[in-house]
């Protein structure tokens, strides 16, 4: 059972300077158990192999498979690197090719976030609902065939706030 974790002290801006010396620069952080109740621990999967939280309002992880997706109503959080890159272990890149083209965000997303979508190289065109609050960083890096990213009319300046400057050339409002 863990009972703390290793933490680094400082986190410098050369990702690589910094994991070649974590190991030397760390403090003990007492561990308080909140890993042991991770909201992903128990979830629900949809016959298309998509992963949501228990209660259905954070998809939590895609099948990389998928060329179109209908995210369920009543979604309120797309998580972290859902569609898109994840960490491993080990900190090193693993990188999930997904042929995601189309997507279908309900009424009841609030959130995206960060990376979410990243490295989805196929996907052209999404609709951001009215709902959105906020927006992850990278949430839609390195998808290069995005296009077109149509919001509610009287947003523009709302989804200007949340998405990187060179997204911006890419809203439409509808």
């Amino acid at each position: 059972e863990v009972d703390k974790v290793l933490s680094p002290e400082v986190m410098e801006e050369d990702p690589k300077d910094y994991w070649e010396d974590v190991l030397w620069n760390v403090e003990e952080i007492p561990f308080t158990g909140v890993m042991e109740e991770a909201w992903w621990k128990d979830y629900w999967e949809d016959e298309f192999g998509v992963k949501y939280s228990s209660d259905r309002k954070r998809l939590l992880i895609a099948n990389e498979e998928l060329t179109s997706y209908d995210i369920i109503e009543g979604t309120e959080v797309i998580c972290d690197n859902a569609f898109g890159c994840d960490y491993d272990a080990h900190y090193y890149l693993s990188q999930r090719y997904f042929s995601l083209q189309w997507i279908h965000l309900p009424e009841s997303i609030t959130a995206i976030g960060v990376c979410a979508f990243e490295g989805c190289h196929s996907l052209q065109k999404i609709n951001l609902p009215k709902s959105i609050r906020s927006i992850g960083k990278g949430a839609f890096s390195e998808c290069s065939s995005l296009q077109s990213i149509f919001i509610p009319s009287g947003t523009l300046s709302k989804f200007k706030s949340m998405l990187s400057s060179e997204l911006h050339s890419k809203l439409y409002e509808k």
